[in-house]
């Protein structure tokens, strides 16, 4: 018998597998025993590149203050949450399963109401009610879930990569189709999208495309 198994978890080739194939955009780069490859040499395979290339990132000092958090409280969900963020920073927040973390998130963006406590955004104080309000401020949401809360599956990639600034590809009111479709054109090229067109349905991708 022999068994064909697929995966993005690299520890679990290594444990139970003999030989690999790699795949990239739809084509075969590689085959080895997976005794003779090193992880480093399967992500090179893999990306086309070496790891050192796309894991580097330069150290900056602390910018601006742009956004300020101060006892935001959710009844039940979040209780006196307070941080700031600064240009240049990656701040993470950690927790268990139901610690607050998609809660935060989801209350910061409008997605659900707090019950007290202030935002600021770039030094101004700012109310947000909905999503809407919350892009307006200048603050976008990239959703843990892609396929429940981060994609309209069933519609084509053009509409996905426009929902969230529909007036910039409008004219008096009407979508202008031509300008959705060279938006979706630049966003597939910036962002690398494999895809057969920009009417290709969201749901017709692979996980890492989506």
């Amino acid at each position: 018998m022999g068994v064909i198994y697929i995966t993005h978890r690299l520890n679990e080739l290594q444990s139970i597998g003999d030989r690999i194939t790699i795949l990239r955009d739809g084509r075969t780069v590689h085959t080895a025993p997976l005794a003779a490859l090193t992880s480093e040499r399967i992500i090179h395979h893999m990306v086309g590149r070496e790891v050192s290339a796309i894991y580097q990132r330069d150290a900056l000092p602390p910018g601006d203050e742009l956004l300020r958090v101060e006892h935001l409280t959710r009844v039940g969900e979040l209780k006196d949450i307070s941080f700031s963020l600064r240009a240049g920073e990656i701040v993470g927040m950690a927790g268990l399963m139901g610690a607050g973390r998609t809660e935060l998130c989801r209350a910061l963006f409008g997605v659900d109401p707090i019950d007290s406590g202030k935002v600021w955004v770039c030094g101004r104080e700012v109310q947000i009610a909905s999503p809407k309000e919350a892009v307006k401020a200048g603050i976008a949401l990239v959703t843990e879930d892609r396929q429940i809360t981060g994609l309209a599956l069933r519609l084509p990639i053009a509409h996905n990569v426009t929902l969230a600034n529909v007036p910039a590809i409008s004219r008096f009111g009407f979508l202008d189709a031509g300008a959705q479709n060279t938006a979706a054109l630049d966003f597939i090229g910036r962002l690398r999208i494999r895809a057969g067109s920009t009417r290709q349905l969201a749901g017709r991708l692979s996980g890492g495309n989506q």
